[in-house]
Parts: structure tokens; sequence; C-alpha cells
């Protein structure tokens, strides 16, 4: 018998998904497609796979992506998890008990796609949460045009502008927008462009030698669904 939850999605249902979906536990195929290869086209395969209604990962952003993963990883393997970290302090390694129960899920607040920003300027900003299909055309445009990594930053700004004045532009006209906003202003614009929504798996341990506490995550490997 599947292990199956129905749960609210950190998008809340205000992007292009439902709100509430189903998810269910791996099943050997799931766990062979995990372990064979862990791709994005195998994780895209293993969300469609575990969700009902099925999700299409194009329109999912990170923050969902990261939920279904983790809360199917819950559903197979149970809320504990085991890592193994070395103190940062003394640099011995120690294995840690990690439980989910302890993590926290911050819901998107409808506020962050409503609210907009305000240049000095005077140009407005809207704002959106990118999602995967944002990201694919924001990445074919980076290797047709072989655009360097000292673009990242201003490519993570475009990924969530919606609308400047009202208008919807094309990569390369924000591109050089944002290349000529008085660098302090492009500063301004990333802070209030930040979200935080999702699954926080953060945690802080002890080290049992030194008893210096410290920060780790629970990063997404194939060990994690062992």
């Amino acid at each position: 018998m599947d292990n199956i939850q129905k749960v609210v999605l950190p998008s809340n249902g205000l992007l292009q998904v439902e709100q509430e979906v189903t998810i269910r536990g791996m099943k050997g195929r799931e766990i062979s497609t995990l372990y064979s290869s862990l791709t994005e086209a195998a994780i895209d395969a293993i969300i469609s796979a575990v969700t009902n209604p099925q999700l299409d990962p194009d329109l999912l952003c990170d923050e969902d992506k990261k939920f279904i993963l983790h809360k199917t990883r819950v559903l197979t393997f149970g809320n504990e998890t085991y890592q193994t970290l070395r103190c940062p302090h003394c640099g011995v390694i120690h294995e840690y008990e990690i439980s989910y129960n302890d993590f926290d899920v911050q819901i998107l607040d409808e506020k962050y796609l409503t609210d907009s920003i305000t240049l000095s300027n005077g140009d407005i900003i809207t704002k959106k949460v990118p999602i995967k299909k944002h990201w694919t055309e924001i990445n074919r445009y980076k290797e047709k045009t072989n655009l360097t990594n000292d673009y990242a930053y201003i490519l993570m700004q475009i990924s969530r502008i919606d609308t400047v004045n009202g208008k919807r532009k094309s990569i390369p006209d924000l591109i050089s927008y944002l290349e000529n906003l008085p660098g302090v202003e492009l500063v301004k614009l990333a802070k209030e462009l930040e979200i935080k929504f999702g699954l926080d798996t953060t945690f802080t341990v002890d080290c049992n030698n030194c008893n210096t506490a410290f920060t780790g995550g629970l990063g997404f490997t194939a060990d994690l669904f062992r």
C-alpha cells in the first residue's frame, strides 16, 4: 500500500499549479531512476510520478520541486535521516540524526506578487517567482549569446522581474536596463526582489568533540534516499 499525503505546496496556488496535491512515497522504479542518474530529467520524472494530480515540472518553481522531493523522501523512508558532518571548528567528523519534524515550511505570500517596487527614477517594477520555463529561456539566451558568468547576478534579477512600467521586456532589453542602473540602485532592487519561502532544511548541531554549535543543511543527493 502506498504511503500518501495531501499537502499544500509552498507556492500556495499563487503560480501556475494547484494549491494542494497528493504526494506518495517512491516505488522501486523511482528509486532506480534516482540511483541511476540524479539529473534534472530524472528529478522531473520522479516529481511527475509521485504527484496527483500529476504536475508538470516545467511549471514548478524550485521551492515547490524541493518540497516535493523531500516530502516523497519522508513518505518513503520516514522523518529521520543521518548526516556525516565535519566540524568547521575542530575538524572532527561525526554522524548526526536529523529529523524533518524540525524543519519549517514557509508559504508564499500573495503580497510579494502584488506589491510593486518604485525605483528612485520613478520606474515601477513588478515581481514574479521564476519557474523552470523562465530559467530555460534565460539559459538558452545565455548559451546563444555566450554570456559570461559576470552576468549571473543580473540574470538572477531578470528571473524575478515581471514588468517594468507595466510592460514585459525581452531578456536583452532587461540586461541593458539593469546594466545601466546605478550600482546602488541595482543592489536595492535585488533586495526588494529577494523572496524566501518553501522548506527550510538548515539545522544546527553541536560538535561532539569541541561542543561548538555549527549549521548544516540537507543537500539533495542520492545518499539522502538510502
